[in-house]
């Protein structure tokens, strides 16, 4: 179990006993942690040390805390275990266009499949997001919801696995809806992925998603160059 540790590096080593403890089963998920005071009477450390810890190891996936209930050891899931890592790269901007090259390889051949193994089901639920980005539009809202569910409705037609790089494939969504206020470009090539899955035209599924994705990395690109050019000028003079 949970031994005093030493003076240095006091945080990182109550995150790591804490991480062990929960990887090695001794706290199991749902488990309730002991309270903070008896953290650190066991670790030889303060309040305030166990604290951090604790918030550090919430951000890492292991944990949660619910106010007024105290700290719960979280499922052990593969999402959990990207969330922190799909922070980290969505943090910084320059991972942007790896991520979109990313994107640019899997998901035409992924609308391949959608266009040989959709259901009516499937079509539904990618129609409904269609609908839902164009209700969000009218209401001038970034149309991120819709975005999203529509290529995760295409995901859920083909490869489940889709599902674990969420976080990473919503951020460039919402950068490139940033970039672009006009959605009706993004609208309607969404409409021309799905008219080819309704088809069960593979070849034309893809081609229509590259160039959705293409359209949308280049806008991404333009809007960065724009805010460089911006931020380099400084201010106009008046």
């Amino acid at each position: 179990m949970l031994q005093p540790v030493k003076k240095s590096r006091l945080s990182s080593e109550v995150i790591d006993q804490i991480s062990q403890s929960i990887l090695r089963g001794d706290y199991k998920p749902g488990h309730k942690l002991p309270p903070e005071r008896d953290l650190a009477s066991q670790l030889g450390v303060s309040r305030t040390v166990v604290r951090e810890a604790l918030r550090s190891l919430e951000i890492m996936g292991l944990v949660e805390s619910q106010i007024g209930g105290g700290t719960f050891v979280k499922e052990h899931t593969i999402e959990n275990a990207l969330t922190p890592i799909a922070n980290y790269f969505s943090s910084d901007d320059s991972v942007v266009d790896e991520i979109i090259e990313t994107r640019k390889i899997l998901e035409p051949e992924m609308v391949k499949l959608a266009a040989q193994r959709a259901t009516q089901e499937d079509i539904e639920h990618i129609e409904a997001s269609i609908a839902q980005m164009e209700q969000e539009d009218k209401m001038g809202l970034s149309g991120i919801n819709g975005d999203t569910a529509f290529h995760f409705a295409v995901a859920n037609a083909t490869l489940k696995i889709l599902s674990l790089i969420a976080d990473l494939l919503h951020y460039t969504m919402k950068v490139s809806l940033r970039a672009e206020p006009e959605r009706e470009v993004t609208i309607q090539g969404h409409k021309k992925v799905l008219e080819a899955i309704k088809a069960k035209d593979p070849v034309l599924a893809s081609e229509y998603m590259r160039e959705h994705l293409e359209m949308s990395h280049a806008r991404i690109k333009r809007h960065n160059d724009l805010l460089g050019r911006s931020i380099s000028d400084g201010p106009a003079e008046s």
